[in-house]
């Protein structure tokens, strides 16, 4: 990280971002819920935000000539990933606490409908749609999983993140096909 600064000071401005972000993490820590939904949010919308700091650092840029298209991967990541944590916990630590999946799945359709608008913002370019799709299958499986959960299937922690697995690689290779023809 040193290196990397002293390489490009510019990039310096990331601790304005990252900071507030550590700074939630760091609070949930130090009062013994390095597991709320507070810390797993906001140390997931930081690892998404890698997208536009490393599309800066690549390319020497400032801050104002990232690509639009490394803006989307980072709202679709940071929104796609943040929904995992709700539905994580729906179905390990709070499977118990009344409302937590109907909070899971409003969590959800919330990040859908904020992607949809990014994307329109965006001119839904083709990965915005295919990448709005991939929300709305997220959604779906917010539903089904604890659906099914109720109705007997065992859903264990492994089990889940198993699941998970196909949409990660989908999310994967959706940021990769958008930001290569930009590289």
């Amino acid at each position: 990280m040193v290196g990397a600064l002293l390489a490009q000071p510019r990039l310096v401005v990331w601790a304005l971002f990252f900071g507030p972000l550590m700074a939630v993490a760091l609070w949930e820590t130090f009062h013994g819920r390095p597991r709320s939904m507070a810390s797993g949010i906001s140390t997931t919308i930081a690892s998404a935000l890698l997208v536009p700091v490393l599309w800066m650092a690549a390319r020497e840029v400032s801050l104002a000539d990232i690509s639009g298209r490394a803006w989307l991967c980072f709202a679709f990541l940071a929104l796609y990933f943040s929904g995992t944590v709700p539905l994580v916990k729906s179905m390990v630590r709070e499977r118990k606490t009344p409302g937590f999946v109907r909070l899971s799945i409003g969590f959800h359709a919330a990040a859908l409908g904020i992607f949809l608008l990014v994307g329109a913002l965006a001119g839904m370019p083709w990965f915005a749609i295919l990448m709005a799709l991939l929300l709305a299958v997220a959604l779906l499986r917010a539903w089904w999983i604890p659906h099914t959960a109720a109705r007997g299937r065992a859903w264990t922690a492994r089990k889940v993140g198993f699941a998970e697995v196909p949409l990660v690689i989908v999310a994967a290779l959706l940021v990769i096909a958008t930001l290569w023809p930009s590289a």
